[in-house]
């Protein structure tokens, strides 16, 4: 196991998360991305399929929000808030996320 620190950066990581949106979208799925710096600094990236709903927001602090829904049964299927980004790979921390997008 790698005792590697990776470093933090919303810039970095709004430049990753553009690409996988690139990803999401080749699989057929709905992507908005959007930054602001209005207040507290922050990105947010909305997917949407056939029969799933995702949210994801990063604050510039590496504090994450992270929301899949069931559009059918209306039922959260995962749900993380308050999830520290910062050390870790971003596939990593965002990983059951990206799981129930990306097969």
């Amino acid at each position: 196991m790698s005792t590697e620190s990776f470093s933090w950066s919303l810039t970095s990581f709004s430049k990753w998360l553009r690409q996988v949106g690139d990803r999401l979208r080749e699989s057929g799925f709905q992507v908005d991305v959007q930054e602001t710096s209005e207040f507290t600094p922050s990105i947010r990236m909305r997917v949407e399929g056939k029969q799933l709903l995702g949210e994801l927001i990063v604050w510039d602090t590496s504090i994450s929000y992270q929301g899949v829904g069931s559009l059918e049964s209306g039922d959260w299927l995962f749900e993380s808030d308050g999830t520290f980004l910062k050390g870790k790979p971003y596939e990593t921390a965002l990983g059951t996320f990206l799981s129930y997008f990306l097969q």
